[in-house]
């Protein structure tokens, strides 16, 4: 009786899990293929500089590898690649990683890293609106996210192509903020979004075979995303001075020699457009740093100098003193009488770090000054 309940239950449990697989299927239409399931650690929600070092510290070769390490990497140069890819064990790549942020600090002083919350808003943002189903569980859009943030103009495009053209959907950005002239396209594959190279890559059947077809093509598709970019306005301003100038030579027939060249090689003149918006994306995708952050907004920059002097202290000790000139004069928003009774407090944060980056001593001072000596400066 007992086996037979049992059974019963068994069969009553997959028949739950039998009915759900066919509804889903029913409801969604989906493909087989795109099915994947998405389980969350507490490497999927690291909000604070301390969490992120916690779980580092403790996560195990495999979790190591697709929770920070695959992400860590697309923030390096070619040179910090290499160093990195020299270290054989799991502590010391976790060392170097920490390195790493404690050396790009842009602030040391502030109670957390800068540069690694941004990142992990990026990590965030990306694992949730650009996923894929392999890890680092992010698409092509997401390592952009990852290295360069937001990008300055994102275009989204599932458009209307005339003919039997079909368009797959489609992205491009633009990161001029990062390098001038850097942009990127991207298409729709399974779940996520690929990295193309070139625009036409964006048509789904009906493709133009032939190289004339093709150009003529691209110069449409570069038209309506012109937009985004200096580099595809300028492209697309070329193409319709093009197209201005076969037609004026079409109704003019008495005009063709003053568009001679425009008539005699319409579809070089279109080669040479692409293979230009070609060689300045390249070169902009070379010059672009390998990570870009924001700069530090401050809303009062002290202007100061500095005086750094070394001395040989007694039993093999090494003194070292820095001495900061902040002028009054320099450092006030209005100008100031003699007579003037106000008080400027300055506070002063020091911070001396060893070869690996880490905090070997920290000083604060603090002064108040009578704001009318700036008036005898």
């Amino acid at each position: 009786m007992r086996k037979n309940l049992r059974l019963n239950r068994l069969l009553w449990l997959f028949s739950i899990l039998l009915l759900f697989q066919l509804d889903l299927k029913e409801s969604f239409a989906l493909e087989p293929a795109f099915y994947f399931f998405s389980f969350t650690s507490q490497t999927d929600s690291i909000g604070t500089e301390k969490q992120y070092f916690a779980l580092l510290k403790e996560a195990d070769e495999k979790t190591f590898k697709d929770k920070f390490e695959l992400e860590f990497l697309l923030l390096l140069d070619s040179e910090e690649r290499k160093s990195y890819d020299s270290l054989a064990t799991l502590e010391s790549r976790k060392s170097y990683m920490e390195n790493y942020w404690n050396a790009s600090n842009p602030n040391p002083l502030l109670p957390e890293n800068d540069w690694l919350l941004e990142f992990l808003r990026r990590r965030s943002y990306a694992k949730e609106n650009f996923r894929s189903s392999r890890p680092p569980y992010i698409d092509d859009r997401g390592r952009y996210y990852f290295k360069f943030g937001k990008p300055k103009i994102r275009y989204e495009g599932m458009g209307d192509m005339p003919g039997d053209l079909t368009i797959a959907a489609h992205e491009v950005w633009s990161y001029e903020g990062v390098q001038r002239n850097f942009v990127v396209y991207f298409v729709k594959e399974g779940i996520g979004y690929r990295e193309i190279q070139d625009l036409t890559d964006i048509v789904v059947p009906g493709t133009p075979r032939n190289h004339i077809g093709k150009l003529w093509l691209w110069s449409a598709l570069v038209k309506k995303v012109r937009h985004v970019s200096p580099l595809l306005s300028e492209a697309a301003a070329k193409i319709e001075f093009l197209e201005e100038a076969i037609e004026y030579a079409r109704t003019h027939p008495s005009s063709h020699s003053v568009f001679a060249e425009e008539l005699n090689a319409p579809h070089g003149i279109i080669a040479t457009i692409d293979k230009d918006v070609k060689v300045e994306k390249q070169k902009a995708r070379i010059a672009a740093p390998s990570s870009a952050r924001d700069p530090v907004v401050t809303k009062n920059e002290l202007k100061f100098f500095d005086q750094i002097a070394q001395f040989r202290g007694p039993r093999g000790k090494t003194r070292i003193d820095v001495a900061l000139l902040v002028p009054l004069k320099k450092n006030l928003i209005k100008k100031v009488k003699k007579s003037s009774k106000d008080t400027l407090k300055v506070e002063f944060s020091g911070m001396l770090r060893d070869s690996n980056f880490d905090p070997v001593i920290k000083n604060y001072a603090a002064a108040s000054f009578a704001v009318n000596l700036a008036a005898r400066e």
